[in-house]
């Protein structure tokens, strides 16, 4: 059984569909619809250490204040001059 959707793009969204699905020598629907099937995309990738601090800003903020007074006095290369 098949269902008929369809669905309103604006002018810039429909080109760039069509572009897209030219691109991979696919129709529009069929681009479409092996999006739907296919999810789209790769799932995410999970990163333990992405991330770590996004609760903790002032923690975070702490850390790149003392590394960047650390360069301050303790450079990575002396200057010849």
């Amino acid at each position: 059984m098949t269902e008929t959707i369809q669905v309103e793009l604006d002018e810039r969204a429909a080109d760039h569909l069509r572009r897209l699905a030219s691109s991979r020598q696919m129709t529009p629907e069929e681009l479409v619809r092996e999006l739907i099937i296919k999810g789209g995309a790769a799932p995410p990738v999970k990163d333990q250490f992405l991330g770590l601090l996004a609760d903790e800003p002032e923690l975070a903020d702490a850390i790149i204040e003392g590394a960047m007074a650390a360069r301050e006095h303790q450079p990575f290369r002396l200057s010849d001059g």
